[in-house]
């Protein structure tokens, strides 16, 4: 008895029970023929399954086209998630969403304030600055106590013919330190 040879109407080349001219990937078998983005394709043969644009050995989440990627690694896509880069700022309070070592950027310059050497913008080095996060690029001091003027709570600065707190306290330690001094001779 000699087989007859199937018709192209009857191959099934994948083998997985569905008739290649009927089979979303007819070189893959796919019993059950999901396609998520209903292009045609199934999502076994399919390189953008959800179709959201990105490939699926980019996308994190392959089979949601609402989501591709996740920063922080913790299961729930940026999307969705309130901290992407899971550094405890909430995105809208994060100047830096997607960089888990930047939250703060107080003079707005695209600099976060951990890699900004003059985070108020005043063009003094944080370093050497007396008020860091507030301009101020005379470095006024009216009460010199080496926090500037700007940054200074107002109950801190001297009032007019008041001496400062700063120089009251200098003039107690030295009034101290000559008793000190007095009595241990």
């Amino acid at each position: 008895m000699n087989a007859r040879p199937l018709l192209e109407s009857e191959i099934d080349g994948d083998m997985d029970g569905i008739i290649d001219i009927n089979d979303n990937c007819p070189n893959d078998p796919n019993p059950d023929q999901e396609d998520l983005d209903q292009d045609g394709l199934g999502n076994v043969c399919d390189d953008d399954s959800d179709g959201d644009g990105v490939s699926n050995g980019d996308d994190q989440f392959p089979l949601d086209s609402t989501e591709n990627s996740d920063t922080d690694n913790d299961g729930v896509g940026n999307n969705a998630d309130l901290d992407d880069d899971g550094d405890g700022m909430n995105d809208t309070d994060d100047a830096f969403p997607l960089d888990s070592n930047e939250t703060t950027d107080t003079d707005n310059d695209g600099i976060g304030n951990n890699g900004d050497a003059d985070d108020d913008g005043d063009g003094i080095d944080d370093t050497t600055d007396n008020c860091p996060f507030v301009s101020n690029s005379d470095q006024g001091d009216e009460d010199n106590d080496g926090i500037g003027t700007a940054c200074d709570s107002a109950e801190n600065i001297p009032k007019e013919g008041m001496p400062s707190l700063g120089l009251l306290a200098t003039t107690m330690a030295v009034l101290v330190a000559g008793l000190y001094i007095g009595r241990r001779d």
